[in-house]
């Protein structure tokens, strides 16, 4: 059952209204009918089921009366993707794919090897993009939460970030010793909860901002002999802590 996602409080008993897209879809797309049940999410910590009460085919307004809410549990660890800001339209792929697997907030950030460079309004316009784009995947792959894409962050504003997790990876191709495995086996001791993976554009990092990085208590690591494209290299670490530490293994 698909999810839909409703901008207000869930309280049973309470009646809703869905307009736009997604009442289109219901009734249109779905066909579904008055009486019939659909899952709902308010895209953060409330879901349940909601019964069509009345659908307005002129207006395309459906009435949702809920008759189910329940509180999510948080599931951890809960992944944040810095993501160094890669040309043309990777950042779509990068947030349809991270968002899938579980990640719970996604950072573009400007690296001193990132190409792209946006003017202020076309910032805005992108965000609200990207963050359509998180939706449409967390409805895809039937998440409850919507993960959120950021405003992007300067490497300054960055490094005051570092610090406020559990661990801050940095997928290196220069690091030698650290690799995935052995920090894997560091997290489950450790029993990190909020981590941290930051991933640079496609000419990587310059060492120095690597060096800055670990001064502020951030780890690299090596993913082995073979180099990663910056869509790729988040997507594979996110996915392999998700599997090892979280819920994707079953």
């Amino acid at each position: 059952m698909p999810v839909f996602f409703i901008n207000e409080k869930l309280e049973k008993g309470k009646i809703i209204e869905i307009t736009g897209e997604d009442a289109h879809h219901i009734s249109k797309v779905l066909r579904y009918e008055v009486g019939d049940i659909i899952e709902i999410s308010d895209g953060f910590f409330s879901s349940g089921e909601g019964k069509i009460e009345d659908i307005d085919y002129k207006k395309n307004v459906i009435k949702i009366k809920i008759i189910k809410e329940e509180i999510e549990k948080s599931t951890f660890p809960e992944i944040t993707l810095f993501q160094g800001i890669p040309k043309g339209q990777k950042f779509d792929l990068i947030i349809q794919k991270n968002v899938e697997i579980g990640v719970k907030r996604i950072v573009p950030v400007f690296t001193k090897r990132s190409i792209p460079r946006f003017e202020e309004e076309k910032i805005k316009s992108k965000i609200e993009r990207w963050n359509k784009i998180a939706k449409e995947a967390a409805k895809q792959c039937m998440r409850k939460d919507i993960p959120i894409v950021e405003m992007p962050l300067n490497f300054l504003q960055l490094l005051d970030r570092i610090n406020l997790f559990d661990a801050f990876l940095i997928p290196w191709e220069d690091e030698k010793s650290m690799t995935l495995k052995d920090m894997m086996n560091k997290l489950k001791n450790n029993k990190a909860r909020n981590i941290a993976v930051f991933i640079g554009p496609e000419g990587g990092f310059e060492e120095e901002e690597i060096i800055v990085c670990i001064k502020k208590g951030a780890i690299p690591l090596t993913l082995g002999k073979r180099i990663l494209r910056t869509e790729t290299a988040g997507f594979v670490v996110n996915a392999v802590l998700m599997y090892e530490l979280s819920d994707l293994g079953g």
